[in-house]
């Protein structure tokens, strides 16, 4: 299983986190830099051993790997350091997780639907009103909420959920394109001008 974390730092970094079951299967789940606690903390609720959580990003990570010993999944916890290309962790994700306090727009799990991973964030994260919870991965409603995450985290375990989320994720792609970003920008623009 791997789930994939991302560092809000100046880049899209990620942290990664690698699950490998007994049978091979894999399940990866992401996250953003200010969730890093809220992440392995969710981790270790999910008492897992399979979960292998890779960091990727900037930050100083002495403070979450404390925490990650603390919590006796420090085995379970590995930071990649800055990563320039993120399409292989993307690739090698199962779902991304970022439990945010505030992102008006989160680029990174746009970027993760559109490259089929489910995500689970939050109702503070601008991005997520694109995403129908249950059918894209899901939204909670706190943050701080350790036990939903970790929930969260546990039934996207299941290969066969997160294999019909991957599917709807992947059908945003379209939504999810600059083209058709710029296409609806300027049909406000439009009708602004025809209105005026």
């Amino acid at each position: 299983m791997k789930v994939f974390l991302t560092g809000g730092t100046g880049f899209v970094g990620s942290h990664v986190a690698r699950a490998y079951a007994a049978a091979g299967a894999e399940l990866r789940l992401l996250t953003r830099a200010t969730s890093k606690l809220a992440a392995i903390e969710g981790l270790a609720a999910v008492g897992d051993p399979r979960l292998l959580l890779l960091v990727a990003g900037k930050d100083d990570p002495r403070r979450y790997e404390r925490l990650a010993a603390d919590l006796n999944v420090a085995g379970q916890v590995r930071f990649l350091g800055p990563v320039s290309d993120m399409r292989p962790l993307y690739a090698a994700a199962d779902f991304f997780v970022l439990p945010t306090r505030h992102d008006p727009c989160s680029l990174v799990v746009l970027e993760s639907l559109a490259m089929g991973l489910p995500v689970i964030s939050t109702v503070f994260n601008g991005a997520c009103e694109i995403m129908e919870s249950g059918r894209h991965g899901e939204v909670l409603a706190d943050p701080a909420d350790i036990p939903a995450l970790s929930a969260a985290m546990r039934w996207l375990l299941d290969g066969p959920t997160r294999a019909q989320m991957r599917e709807a994720c992947l059908a945003l792609r379209g939504k999810l394109s600059f083209d058709t970003h710029v296409d609806r920008l300027l049909g406000i623009y439009a009708a602004r001008l025809s209105a005026t």
